[in-house]
C-alpha cells in the first residue's frame, strides 16, 4: 500500500517497542520490536500559562508556551512464547520492573529495580503506511496486569 491511499484499515495496525540506549534516543523499530496489541492512544498536550510579571495592570499582559505533555497507553494480552523467551511486552514490562533476567529453556523472571533509572523506550504505531505515529523516550508509569477468574 502506497502514501498515496486515503484510508488505513485497523487490522493493518501495527505497533512497535524498541528499548533506547539513552534516554530520548529515536531507534527506528524494526519487525522483531512489533506488539499484539488491543488498543493503543497516543496523546500530546501543550499548556499555555499566564504571565505573572509585576506590572502596573492587573490583567493578562500575554500568556507563554509551556511545556509539552505526552501520554500514551495500550492494552494488550501478555502472550506466552517458548521457555526462556521473552514476550512480545517484554520490553514494556522491563520498562515498568527494572529487571529482566532470561533463563535460556526455562524461565524469564522480572523483578523490580532499586535504581532510580529505568529503561524508556521508542513507541512506534503506523497504518499501512498510510500514516504514522512515534514518540520517543517514553517512560512506563503505570502498568496493570489482570487475570481472569
Amino acid at each position: 500500500m502506497s502514501i498515496f491511499t486515503t484510508y488505513a484499515l485497523g487490522r493493518s495496525s501495527r505497533f512497535y517497542a524498541k528499548e533506547e540506549s539513552a534516554y530520548g534516543t529515536f531507534l527506528k523499530p524494526v519487525g522483531t520490536d512489533a506488539l499484539n496489541v488491543l488498543s493503543y492512544r497516543f496523546e500530546t498536550t501543550q499548556a499555555r500559562k499566564d504571565r505573572l510579571d509585576a506590572r502596573a495592570t492587573r490583567s493578562v499582559i500575554e500568556r507563554i508556551t509551556g511545556r509539552f505533555e505526552n501520554s500514551w497507553n495500550l492494552e494488550s494480552w501478555i502472550l506466552p512464547r517458548d521457555a526462556g523467551t521473552a514476550p512480545d511486552v517484554g520490553p514494556l514490562i522491563k520498562a515498568a520492573m527494572g529487571i529482566e533476567t532470561p533463563t535460556p529453556s526455562t524461565k524469564v523472571e522480572y523483578t523490580l529495580s532499586d535504581l532510580q533509572s529505568l529503561p524508556s523506550l521508542t513507541l512506534e504505531a503506523e497504518n499501512e503506511g498510510v500514516f504514522m505515529e512515534a514518540m520517543d523516550g517514553s517512560m512506563v508509569e503505570e502498568m496493570v496486569i489482570s487475570h481472569p477468574g
